[in-house]
């Protein structure tokens, strides 16, 4: 009886292990076996998906393509600041102003509960030596890096489901990046 339950267990712990949801969130299995044993296991979340520019992403998928996301989004490209009359100061040290352009279309199902613009509009970096930023790389709503027309901002709740928006997000890109990830560490881009 002890190597049926131990087994029961282990399988358990496996087919827990072998779950992972589109969105590289955990699944969790929950089995319960004989003799009054129950089992619980969350798999450990993904690490980002490596991206090129000018590759989809998505979010809020259903189905086990981009395709089928309620959202998706292409970084297209990483410039410098086009515009000027900057408000406040310099970025902080050991950064530069920098661009990212972003392509968004949300499809009928869109819901901003389940797929935050925040997720596709706020960036970190990861350095040479693999080290992640403490904190976001966007500077206020207020900076004026790209003219007014070309800002996408940080997105709101504003956006609304079977619309496309397209523009920059200003971020202070630490000198030594190698990479930005936005989604919450969901995907990630080379940009050396």
């Amino acid at each position: 009886m002890r190597l049926l339950l131990l087994v029961g267990v282990f399988a358990s712990v496996l087919v827990g292990c072998s779950q992972q949801s589109q969105t590289g969130s955990p699944a969790s299995s929950v089995s319960s076996a004989p003799a009054q044993a129950a089992v619980t296991t969350t798999t450990a979340p993904q690490g980002p998906i490596a991206k090129k520019l000018g590759d989809k992403a998505g979010m809020d998928c259903p189905g086990s393509t981009i395709d089928s996301c309620a959202v998706q989004y292409t970084i297209t490209k990483l410039t410098g600041c086009t515009g000027g009359g900057y408000a406040g100061g310099a970025p902080p040290a050991g950064t530069r102003r920098q661009l990212v352009w972003i392509e968004v279309s949300t499809g009928s199902a869109y819901d901003p509960s389940r797929a935050p613009s925040s997720s596709i509009t706020r960036f970190q970096a990861i350095s040479a030596q693999g080290v992640t930023t403490g904190g976001e790389l966007n500077p206020s709503s207020s900076w004026k890096c790209a003219p007014e027309k070309d800002r996408m901002g940080f997105g709101d709740d504003s956006w609304m489901p079977n619309r496309k928006y397209v523009g920059a997000v200003e971020i202070h890109l630490p000198n030594d990046a190698v990479k930005i990830v936005n989604g919450e560490g969901r995907w990630e881009w080379s940009i050396s």
